[in-house]
C-alpha cells in the first residue's frame, strides 16, 4: 500500500499517496469487482501494469481494503 513500485507503478506514488491510511476506501470493500478496481487504480493513477488477480499480492490488498470498512 505504501510501495511506489506496487503493481509496476512508474510515477513514484503509492496507493497511500491518494488514500492516506486507507481514507476514501471504506466502501470499496463492498465492491464485487474489487480486483478490477485495484488494477484500475494501479494502471491509471500509478501508471503500472497491474497485478495478477489470483496472486497473493492481490489477496493481501483486497483483504486490507475489506478490513478498512470495519474500522
Amino acid at each position: 500500500f505504501n510501495d511506489p513500485k506496487f503493481g509496476g507503478g512508474t510515477v513514484g506514488m503509492s496507493c497511500n499517496s491518494c488514500h492516506p491510511d486507507g481514507n476514501g476506501l471504506e466502501k470499496a470493500g463492498d465492491r464485487n469487482d474489487l480486483e478490477k478496481f485495484v488494477n484500475g487504480c494501479i494502471k491509471n493513477a500509478l501508471k503500472g501494469k497491474g497485478i495478477d488477480t489470483k496472486s497473493a499480492e492481490m489477496a493481501d490488498i483486497v483483504a486490507y481494503i475489506k478490513f478498512l470498512k470495519k474500522k
